[in-house]
């Protein structure tokens, strides 16, 4: 498996993958999606250096998941941690992906 940071070029399908997530989680009858937001986060994720994301590839460079998270600072030092992760692989892809190991 490969991997590259998000490019422009991914708005599409992530904001695809973001709605599929979102239809399929338990917050579809809670919460109300935002596409706005997905994107300003999407941009944030491309600007700021605080805020990772990775595409994970295929062999023909085909996008197969992506991996989002943010550098943190402890309350106590100036040394950072990354959290807030939030991971999803398309399932047809997981099988690949353990193939690969």
């Amino acid at each position: 498996m490969r991997w590259r940071f998000w490019e422009n070029s991914d708005l599409d399908w992530i904001l695809a993958t973001a709605r599929n997530m979102f239809n399929e989680s338990e917050w579809k009858d809670e919460l109300e999606y935002d596409t706005e937001k997905i994107k300003n986060y999407f941009f944030s994720a491309i600007s700021n250096p605080n805020i990772f994301s990775i595409v994970s590839l295929d062999e023909s460079e085909k996008p197969t998941g992506f991996l989002t998270g943010m550098l943190l600072q402890y309350n106590f030092s100036d040394a950072t941690t990354p959290g807030k992760w939030t991971f999803m692989f398309f399932p047809q892809s997981v099988g690949e992906w353990q193939r690969s190991r």
